[in-house]
C-alpha cells in the first residue's frame, strides 16, 4: 500500500495518485470503528469505498443513526471565536423576539 508522502494528504490510503480515500475527522461510534480496523487489516480499496458508501454521513445527520453513519465532527472549530454563557443567549433570544416576531408578521400574506 503506497501511502502519499508528498502533501496535506500524508494520512490518506490511496486508490490511485488522484483519488485517495480516508477517513474524515469523524465521532467514534460502530463506523469509524469498522472502518479503522478494516484500514489496519490492509482492507482493498473497493471494500473500503463499498463500506463507506452503505455508512453515509447522511444516514447519521438527517437519518439520525449516529452508530452506523459517518458523523462528522469538527468542521466549524475555526469559526468559533468565543463563548457564551446560556443565560446571555436566552436574553439575547428574549431581546430579539419581538422584532423578529414583526418581521415575520410582516412576511404574512394576509392579516
Amino acid at each position: 500500500m503506497i501511502v502519499r508522502q508528498d502533501s496535506q494528504y500524508k494520512s490518506f490510503v490511496p486508490i490511485s495518485e488522484w483519488l485517495p480515500i480516508q477517513s474524515p475527522p469523524d465521532l467514534r461510534n460502530k463506523f469509524t470503528q469498522a472502518f479503522t480496523e478494516m484500514q489496519e487489516r490492509g482492507a482493498p480499496v473497493e471494500e473500503l469505498y463499498w463500506y463507506r458508501g452503505e455508512h453515509t454521513m447522511y444516514q447519521a445527520l438527517v437519518q439520525g443513526d449516529i452508530e452506523e453513519g459517518e458523523m462528522p465532527c469538527g468542521q466549524n472549530a475555526g469559526i468559533i471565536t468565543g463563548l457564551t454563557s446560556s443565560a446571555d443567549v436566552i436574553q439575547s433570544i428574549i431581546a430579539d423576539l419581538p422584532s423578529v416576531t414583526k418581521a415575520m408578521q410582516d412576511k404574512l400574506p394576509y392579516r
